[in-house]
């Protein structure tokens, strides 16, 4: 299915914002049932290097920028310390009144950060959650939206430099590396910000059942 169906779709118009709608809806179902979607990036992986090379060809002319599809769209601006979006997830963790929520956030924030997020995804986990899940899913369709609109107005500055946004750098960094502007940096906080806000009731949610095991064990 994947190859026959899907493959064609996400092939279509990298730059097309469909593309990364459906990616990031086919990564949140595949994560739910514990499927790791790397045959999605392996199939999108060829494109987005084509349009980043033809990018920075276009930036050294001196020419405009020609493609928002590259790698650097999904995975700083929306794949922020991971699939999922989960670094804000983390950073709720951090400030949990749950000693094993904030345990865990202490042990996968540094992973995080360079967008290694297997610990929250499993050991949370958010696999086979939908409490956690829905939330990332959502998070994940409105930050394409935010940042699809964002480079096609040229509120962004477009990704001239895709080819320097590297997946374990931070994306903080990466923000700044792929646009060569602070408003690459703003988007990524942005969108950091609207994460935050999703996952939030969500996370007391979670943090409720959490803290009411560990009365119980006492």
């Amino acid at each position: 299915i994947l190859m026959v169906v899907i493959a064609p779709l996400l092939s279509s118009s990298a730059d097309s914002i469909i593309v990364p709608l459906v990616y990031v809806t086919l990564v949140g179902v595949m994560w739910f049932a514990g499927v790791h979607p790397m045959v999605l990036y392996s199939i999108m992986l060829p494109i987005w290097t084509v349009s980043a090379t033809e990018n920075a060809a276009a930036l050294a002319a001196g020419l405009p920028i020609p493609h928002i599809g590259v790698v650097g769209f999904l995975f700083t601006f929306v794949f922020m310390g991971g699939q999922m979006g989960t670094l804000p997830l983390n950073v709720l963790m951090l400030f949990s009144k749950s000693k094993t929520l904030k345990s865990l956030g202490r042990v996968a924030i540094a992973p995080s950060l360079v967008n290694i997020n297997e610990p929250i995804l499993f050991g949370l986990p958010m696999v086979m959650n939908p409490v956690l899940m829905i939330p990332g899913l959502a998070g994940m369709i409105i930050t394409v939206i935010t940042t699809y609109v964002a480079f096609s107005t040229g509120l962004v500055p477009a990704m001239g430099n895709a080819l320097a946004m590297a997946n374990r750098t931070p994306v903080f960094l990466n923000g700044f590396l792929g646009t060569g502007s602070w408003r690459g940096v703003a988007l990524v906080i942005v969108n950091f910000l609207i994460y935050l806000g999703i996952y939030f009731p969500f996370f007391k949610t979670e943090e409720k059942r959490f803290l009411a095991q560990e009365a119980g064990e006492q």
